[in-house]
């Protein structure tokens, strides 16, 4: 059993606060952690919180960043981390995680374009997708057709999930 947040909005946490939080949950689980994470999506939730809203290919960039700062912190290279969004002067991270040989991670999302695909470049990946109604869910998961590759990786290794919630019959919050 893993633990975690199923997916949380890159938009919440700074990334170098969120390698480590979820770093801590790994030592205290025992290497049972897991970091769900996404691009955000729920623009009425982040104006309601006071959070900033940037726009999805920002949120995307974020995302990238976000990733590679975990994985840096997660590994041996407490150097610098100097991206477009996020700037490090160190990416210290103690404890490690004791997840082996890596810490997974989720990224969730539904879209082929933009999350398929940075799903695909990661060591170890996996999609997580839902849709507003059961019956969208088919579209937003289908693996790509035979032969069609979404990346220098195989399909083969992306796990997909799906979450089930109660709002998804009522057409979401």
């Amino acid at each position: 059993m893993r633990l975690g947040l199923l997916v949380t909005g890159v938009t919440y946490r700074h990334p170098g606060v969120l390698a480590k939080i979820v770093a801590t949950l790994d030592v205290l689980s025992g290497g049972r952690a897991q970091l769900g994470v996404g691009a955000a999506w729920y623009e009425r939730e982040h104006l309601g919180l006071g959070v900033p809203f940037p726009p999805l290919a920002e949120r995307f960039e974020r995302l990238e960043e976000t990733l590679r700062i975990c994985r840096q912190m997660w590994s041996e290279d407490d150097g610098p981390f100097v991206g477009r969004h996020y700037q490090l002067a160190e990416t210290l991270c103690s404890p490690r995680p004791l997840s082996s040989p890596r810490l997974p991670i989720l990224i969730g999302g539904v879209g082929e374009k933009k999350t398929l695909r940075l799903v695909a470049r990661r060591p170890t990946g996996s999609k997580a997708g839902w849709a507003r109604s059961p019956r969208c869910w088919p579209s937003s998961n289908r693996r790509p057709e035979p032969g069609r590759r979404v990346s220098d990786r195989p399909w083969g290794p992306v796990r997909r999930t799906r979450r089930n919630h109660p709002t998804d019959r009522a057409g979401g919050p």
